[in-house]
């Protein structure tokens, strides 16, 4: 069963090259049945060397090799720009990701100052008791560790560490 994923994925990720080697098979039995000769007309030019290869039918399985190598290539190519497609897209969310970030760490730091106004404002004109007061600071210190951790688990150096402090 291992092997028949192995031969399945293999087979998808090198379409072109399990194509051609297919119908170069299928090319190879049918002029080997019906005892065809494909590049008769090739003779005039290698005469030498097919006649080598034609005593071995070797003419036709030289064909299919070499189609089959260059689907090969062609198949390593697409991959290639494949791949690199895809890395391109995933840079590209993750800048997309840590310009959100920013501009969400922007939105909360300025929330969290004007909450450090008010709180200023609070104690000049003593309007909240100080367990409020202290309770408020407790919120304020709870929210900033929460924005440093979510900086620190993204772990990117482009985005700037948090100048929040909550005294």
């Amino acid at each position: 069963m291992a092997f028949m994923d192995f031969c399945v994925r293999t087979s998808r990720a090198y379409f072109g090259t399990t194509a051609v080697l297919i119908m170069g098979c299928v090319f190879f039995l049918i002029t080997s049945i019906f005892n065809l000769d494909v590049f008769e007309t090739l003779h005039a030019w290698f005469h030498v060397i097919l006649l080598e290869l034609e005593t071995f039918e070797g003419d036709e399985f030289l064909v299919v090799i070499g189609v089959a190598i260059l689907a090969f290539f062609v198949d390593l190519i697409r991959l290639r720009r494949k791949s690199q497609a895809e890395r391109y897209y995933a840079e590209k969310r993750l800048r997309e990701m840590q310009d959100l970030l920013a501009d969400v760490q922007d939105v909360v730091n300025n929330f969290l100052n004007n909450l450090q106004l008010f709180r200023l404002e609070a104690e000049n004109t003593q309007a909240l008791d100080e367990s409020y007061l202290k309770l408020y600071d407790d919120l304020i210190a709870e929210t900033a560790q929460k924005i440093l951790a979510l900086e620190e688990s993204l772990g990117e150096a482009k985005i700037k560490p948090s100048s929040f402090s909550p005294h």
